[in-house]
């Protein structure tokens, strides 16, 4: 039988982008934008949808790494849509950074879980595919925000302490080490 949860944790996937993080991590200069903002340099079709709704910001093209996390550095508050897969580097990126992250409810489970209104935002909609309430629903997010620095603040703290446990190189590899390898299984004495 399978295990009740997916026991492991997840790591950034571009290699300079945790040292990247760190640089861009607490940025003084955050701004809450007028309306909430996301690129995408890919479409699906909730993607497609936010960009003929005029509430939201919406920047296509590819950019370098370094240049996205500059981005999202910008502004205290992130979005996150499913894509291809349920969690995106996006959500880690914006945990890195002390970002308060509004995402659709993760369903994935990981070593130490990801809890929603703990660590991000999650959206109020249980249909992801009615892109009018799922688009509705992260403005009432964002708004519910961006007036309360102490909410931005909470997501940001918590998202970032689950990144630094779970995501950064040390604490990935703890994970595995410490936490699911019985070594003395694999023949080596502690």
């Amino acid at each position: 039988s399978s295990p009740p949860y997916t026991p492991s944790s997840i790591c950034l996937y571009h290699l300079n982008a945790e040292a990247e993080i760190e640089k861009k991590f607490s940025n003084p200069n955050h701004q809450v934008p007028d309306k909430p903002f996301i690129r995408m340099h890919h479409s699906t079709w909730f993607r497609e949808y936010l960009t003929k709704d005029a509430r939201f910001e919406v920047r296509a093209g590819r950019i370098t790494m370094q240049e996205f996390i500059e981005e999202m550095s910008r502004s205290p508050i992130a979005l996150d849509v499913n894509s291809v897969a349920e969690i995106s580097n996006r959500t880690l990126e914006a945990f890195g950074l002390g970002l308060a992250l509004i995402r659709p409810k993760l369903t994935i489970q990981y070593h130490n879980p990801l809890i929603p209104n703990f660590h991000y935002a999650a959206v109020d909609c249980e249909d992801l595919s009615d892109f009018k309430a799922l688009s509705d629903s992260y403005i009432r997010k964002f708004n519910e925000l961006k007036d309360n620095p102490e909410l931005i603040k909470y997501y940001g703290k918590n998202g970032r302490q689950w990144y630094l446990e779970n995501c950064k190189l040390e604490g990935f590899v703890s994970i595995f080490v410490d936490k699911l390898i019985n070594l003395k299984d694999i023949g080596i004495d502690t």
